[in-house]
């Protein structure tokens, strides 16, 4: 019998890693000359809607989920960024959005435990502006990942309550980067009435990426981690 689940909640996500920028001469090594997020003043945990959605027919399941995050702050460059110089003084705000979706066959279908093989598709946005605080200079790195990967959904069901786990990797050339990207979530999901549910839990996405935005070289090594709970509906 078909089954859809949909939820609203909240995600609270923060950002870690490096990244760089190439300039407009074309003499920096990105390999070296990196900036953390810490020191482009991004690194963060920010608040935002968290939106998900699943769906079941017979050994068949697809789920979908959406999620943003907006750190922002000051700090000093420690390597050059673009045009501007290290020891700039400077003022960063990062808008990260995620959207995936996965489609998943059922390969061990009981009552207790649930195992999945399939593929996901994540479409990750990063937009980051770093302004220098003593100028009127800025650079802006603003790129969008599709990011195609193998996957594996489990789930232990309990009855009232359930645990969920699902984990995709892959290392792929694609849009304006390539590299290596994975993507886990681990949650629990719990029924307090009949077709009321709960869920909460941790999902941690790593992009390690490099190629070309706005005609200018890039490299980014970032992990998103962070918690997210919500409320919704199944029928």
């Amino acid at each position: 019998m078909p089954h859809a689940r949909a939820y609203v909640g909240a995600s609270f996500m923060r950002v870690e890693g490096d990244t760089a920028l190439q300039n407009a001469g074309g003499s920096l090594n990105l390999g070296q000359d990196v900036n953390t997020m810490q020191d482009l003043g991004a690194e963060e945990t920010s608040g935002s809607a968290y939106l998900r959605a699943e769906a079941d027919w017979g050994p068949h399941r697809a789920r979908v989920s959406g999620f943003g995050s907006t750190p922002s702050g000051e700090g000093t460059l420690t390597n050059a960024f673009g045009d501007l110089a290290a020891g700039s003084p400077v003022r960063s705000q990062l808008d990260y959005t995620n959207v995936t979706a996965a489609y998943t066959f059922d390969v061990v279908p009981t009552s207790l435990v649930r195992v999945g093989l399939g593929v996901e598709v994540g479409v990750h946005t990063f937009d980051l502006l770093v302004d220098q605080t003593n100028s009127t200079a800025f650079e802006e790195l603003s790129a969008d990942f599709w990011t195609p990967m193998p996957c594996i959904d489990a789930e232990l069901d309990l009855g009232a309550v359930s645990f969920c786990l699902n984990v995709g990797a892959f290392d792929v050339d694609l849009g304006d980067a390539d590299g290596n990207y994975h993507d886990a979530e681990a949650f629990l999901r719990w029924e307090p009435f009949l077709g009321v549910e709960l869920i909460g839990g941790w999902r941690s996405m790593s992009i390690d990426a490099n190629g070309r935005a706005d005609d200018r070289d890039f490299r980014t090594d970032v992990d998103v981690t962070g918690w997210f709970v919500g409320g919704g509906i199944s029928f």
